[in-house]
C-alpha cells in the first residue's frame, strides 16, 4: 500500500489513513479540504483525480453556471454580451433569459439567450439593414485599456453554412510595446485590454521563475517562434524556455491554469479548443520537449521532476 499521508490532491490534503474502514475492501484516507471540511476518500479516487475536494469545487462551478455571470464577454456572431437584462415573461408565463449585447457596429441591443444560442440573432440588425462595410466606427487613435488603436487591419471572415460573416479588426499597440490585432467588438466591450501581457504572470509562474533562478537554470520568459501563430496571426507564447549551455532550447514549460481543462466562464475556451493543441503539435513536429504542469499538481514535486529531466538533457 502506498502511503499518501501529507500528499495533496487538488484541494484535499491527506491527514492519515481512515482506520475505521480497515475491514473493508477499499483503503480510505482522512483528508482536509482547503475550505476546512473533513472527508474520507479512497486511494483510487485521490490518485486518479476523481475526487479533488469535499464537494465545494463542484458547488462553486454549479453556482457560477447558475448565476450566468460567466456569459459576459462571450460572442455570438457580431454580438458581444455586456450585461444581464430582466427576464422576458411570455404570455404563457414562461421566463426567458435576456442579455444586453454590443454589436460590432457600436449599437446596443437586448436579445433572448435562446436566439443567441440558436444563431437566429447575430447582430443588432445592421447585417441586413446596411451594405457591407458602411457605418463602421473609426477607432483609430482611441485607447482601450493598455491598447491604442493604430490602424484598420484585415477583416476576419468566416463561413457558416452558405452565409459569410465579416468582423472588423484593428491593429493595436500595447503599452508594453507589442502589436496585436483585435476585433472591434472585443475592444469596445472591454474583453481585450492588452496584448495579454497583464495576464501572463500567474502566482504559479512566479513560483516556477523563482525555483529556476534558485537552481541556477538558464531560462527565458514568454518564448515564441515566428512560425507558430494563431489563426489571427498573433504569436503563441510558451511560459518558459529552458536553455542549455550554448543557449539551445532544452525544454519548453507551460504552467496550465484551471481554464485549460475545465469551463471557467470567459477565460480558457480558446486555449482548450485551439492554442494548447497547436503548441503540442508544434513541439512534437520540432522534437522539442514540452513539460506541462497542471494547476492541481503538487508544484514542488513537478518542479523537482522537471529539474531532473533538465539535468539529463543538458
Amino acid at each position: 500500500m502506498i502511503d499518501l499521508t501529507g500528499q495533496r490532491f487538488g484541494r484535499l490534503t491527506v491527514l492519515e489513513r481512515d482506520k475505521s474502514t480497515e475491514s473493508s475492501n477499499r483503503t480510505l484516507w482522512k483528508c482536509v479540504c482547503d475550505c476546512g471540511t473533513m472527508k474520507s476518500v479512497s486511494s483510487h479516487a485521490l490518485r486518479y483525480g476523481l475526487t479533488k475536494s469535499c464537494g465545494c469545487l463542484s458547488r462553486e462551478i454549479a453556482s457560477r453556471q447558475k448565476d450566468l455571470s460567466h456569459m459576459i464577454g462571450k460572442r455570438f456572431g457580431n454580438l458581444t454580451i455586456i450585461n444581464r437584462d430582466k427576464n422576458h415573461i411570455t404570455p404563457s408565463g414562461q421566463s426567458k433569459v435576456r442579455w444586453v449585447c454590443l454589436c460590432d457596429c457600436g449599437k446596443e441591443t437586448t436579445v433572448n439567450f435562446s436566439e443567441l444560442k440558436s444563431g437566429h440573432t447575430k447582430s443588432c440588425g445592421c447585417m441586413t439593414k446596411r451594405p457591407k462595410g458602411s457605418g463602421l466606427i473609426d477607432l483609430t487613435g482611441r485607447r482601450f485599456g493598455k491598447l491604442v488603436v493604430v490602424e484598420r487591419a484585415e477583416d476576419y471572415v468566416y463561413r457558416t453554412g452558405s452565409k459569410i460573416t465579416t468582423l472588423p479588426r484593428w491593429l493595436c499597440r500595447c503599452d508594453c510595446g507589442n502589436d496585436v490585432v483585435v476585433q472591434g467588438g472585443n475592444l469596445r466591450s472591454g474583453v481585450t485590454t492588452s496584448c495579454g501581457c497583464q495576464n501572463r504572470s500567474s502566482r504559479g509562474e512566479r513560483y516556477i521563475s523563482e525555483f529556476l533562478t534558485e537552481h541556477c537554470v538558464k531560462f527565458l520568459r514568454e518564448y515564441s517562434f515566428d512560425d507558430l501563430r494563431n489563426r489571427h496571426g498573433n504569436l503563441l507564447r510558451f511560459d518558459f524556455a529552458i536553455l542549455g549551455d550554448n543557449d539551445d532550447i532544452v525544454m519548453l514549460v507551460e504552467y496550465q491554469g484551471a481554464q485549460h481543462y475545465i469551463d471557467c466562464g470567459l477565460f480558457g475556451l480558446y486555449q482548450r479548443q485551439y492554442s494548447d493543441a497547436m503548441k503540442r503539435d508544434y513541439c512534437e513536429a520540432k522534437q522539442i520537449m514540452l513539460y506541462e504542469i497542471r494547476y492541481d499538481d503538487d508544484l514542488n514535486s513537478s518542479l523537482n521532476v522537471m529539474l531532473e529531466e533538465i539535468n539529463k538533457r543538458k
